[in-house]
């Protein structure tokens, strides 16, 4: 037991410190002690009374009375007794008062149980008044916000509206300044759409092979100048950077997607940067030692401008492989702004892609198409769609589609919402586009069964002709001729003279001014060259 004074326990190892612990300590052998006296005296006067009363003797005054077992009542056991008898009514009477006190304690935990109960009743109805209040208040105050929000919408969507006015007005005008025509023409029988952009041809790409270098190089100049006006107006950021001729840089180029918009100063081709900048100690810590990355020509060197494209291709196949690369990232990029505008045609197949002039046209000037007419994504519903989109306003590019309308400048139609248009595009990569064409040009050159004959060939004097001599054609397959002279089934006669200088005149004179016809004569190109002096002819064998 640990002393109240000292504040420790005894044990055998440690000496008394205070009174109380020795006290503590004796206290258990005095009890004992005083029991076992109180048991011999007990043991003392049973075994006098059981002497006297053998002996006959009277009563000892300490004997009350003798129970038939010869026990003896003495005083002490009658006291002892009683004192027991008083002890356990105490302690029935504490019991009953604590019974009292904790019945009492009980009806009190009541009282206020009840209390609380109907409290918590009260705040119960008083928060179910106050919660009814606060959703009236609370749908009030949404209606209102829904009101003015409709009404916020309302002129947002209006001014939205006259912003895609604007982008297609502006779009519309640069597109006829640049003089970007859609004309007929007669080839092989068939009237065929032939688009024109400052009175050059818009060739197809598919189509280079027999286009003069000059012409193919202003036509892409031109174009990627709209291209660029175009993307300014509508506020979209190509995926394939353009840049346009400015100083020191006279001609446009293009750039991959992985080198587009890095913010850097590239030089034009064939030459080095002249800022000096980089040449003092404080710039060339500044300086980004990273490669400078090599954008793709949208042009022809001066030096071949007089040539056909496979005799450009023949010649240097590396400037070739960058043209071809340049002007397939510009086709690529038109198909993107058509495909983010929601317009389809002609995005699908890198065919279709080939043909920029018909791709401009339909999206800059040609009326829009039918929502019935409307080409949505392989595995896509529009309607799925619209249930997806985070407002109303947001589902305005599915309802109407039309060029502005989607733009990096506009939070209103934010091209991420018009991302299911170009989420099923197949040309992702404008390699789709590029390997194709490459293939194609380069197996129209080697399997083709014209050959192009170079100004020393024609000088050649064992291929050159008198100005009298001729060669006759003959129809071999007719039958109607027989029985005639062997000379009278000629159909056609080729002269080996051609006057060069004076198509090239007419050339000049007629370049953008080209008729439209509907008889099967009218064959003449824009660049006003008549059938047979293009300066292709066709190889045969002269022993036939």
């Amino acid at each position: 037991m640990e002393c109240d004074i000292c504040m420790r326990s005894y044990s055998s190892r440690l000496p008394f410190c205070c009174p109380s612990c020795v006290r503590s300590v004796l206290y258990e052998p005095r009890l004992r002690n005083a029991k076992l006296l109180l048991e011999k005296e007990h043991l003392a006067s049973r075994i006098e009374s059981i002497h006297s009363s053998a002996k006959g003797t009277d009563k000892t005054p300490n004997t009350l009375e003798v129970r038939q077992d010869g026990q003896a009542i003495t005083r002490w056991s009658v006291e002892s007794r009683n004192i027991q008898k008083a002890q356990a009514k105490d302690r029935t009477k504490v019991i009953h008062e604590h019974i009292q006190t904790l019945r009492a304690e009980i009806k009190a935990f009541r009282e206020e149980i009840a209390k609380r109960k109907a409290m918590l009743q009260g705040k119960r109805s008083e928060w179910s008044t106050i919660k009814s209040a606060v959703s009236e208040r609370q749908k009030a105050s949404s209606e209102k916000a829904q009101e003015e929000i409709k009404k916020i919408t309302q002129s947002w969507d209006t001014i939205h509206n006259k912003a895609i006015e604007t982008r297609s007005f502006l779009c519309r005008e640069a597109a006829h300044l640049h003089g970007l025509r859609q004309r007929k023409k007669m080839r092989g029988g068939v009237v065929r759409d032939q688009y024109t952009i400052g009175g050059i041809p818009l060739l197809d790409l598919k189509d280079i092979n027999s286009a003069k270098a000059n012409e193919i190089t202003t036509s892409v100049n031109n174009t990627a100048h709209l291209v660029v006006l175009i993307s300014f107006y509508l506020s979209l950021r190509l995926p394939a950077e353009i840049t346009l001729p400015h100083r020191n840089y006279p001609l446009p180029t293009i750039f991959t997607p992985t080198n587009s918009y890095q913010g850097r100063e590239v030089p034009f081709l064939g030459t080095t940067p002249t800022s000096s900048s980089a040449n003092s100690p404080a710039g060339s810590r500044h300086t980004d030692l990273r490669p400078l990355p090599r954008p793709r020509p949208l042009f022809i060197e001066p030096e071949n401008l007089k040539d056909k494209i496979p005799h450009i291709a023949k010649r240097d196949s590396t400037a070739f492989a960058f043209f071809l690369e340049g002007i397939s990232l510009l086709a690529w990029d038109i198909a993107w702004l058509c495909r983010s505008q929601g317009m389809y045609a002609g995005t699908e197949s890198w065919e279709d892609v080939c043909n920029m002039g018909r791709n401009l046209w339909n999206l800059l000037i040609a009326p829009p198409q039918s929502p019935a007419l409307l080409r949505v994504l392989p595995g896509r519903d529009v309607r799925q769609q619209r249930t997806i989109t985070p407002s109303a306003h947001l589902a305005a590019p599915y309802r109407s589609l039309r060029l502005g309308h989607f733009s990096h400048d506009s939070a209103h139609s934010f091209p991420v919402n018009g991302a299911d248009f170009l989420r099923g595009w197949k040309l992702t990569k404008y390699t789709m586009i590029v390997d194709p064409l490459k293939r194609a040009l380069i197996g129209e050159m080697s399997n083709a069964e014209w050959e192009m004959l170079e100004q020393d060939e024609w000088d050649d004097g064992g291929e050159q002709f008198r100005a009298d001599e001729a060669v006759f054609i003959r129809n071999q397959n007719s039958t109607e001729m027989e029985g005639r002279s062997s000379f009278d089934d000629a159909r056609s006669i080729m002269t080996a003279r051609t006057e060069r200088r004076s198509e090239d005149r007419r050339i000049e004179t007629d370049r953008g001014k080209e008729l439209v016809d509907a008889d099967a004569d009218a064959t003449v190109a824009v660049s006003g060259r008549v059938k047979g002096t293009s300066g292709w002819t066709k190889v045969k064998n002269r022993e036939k």
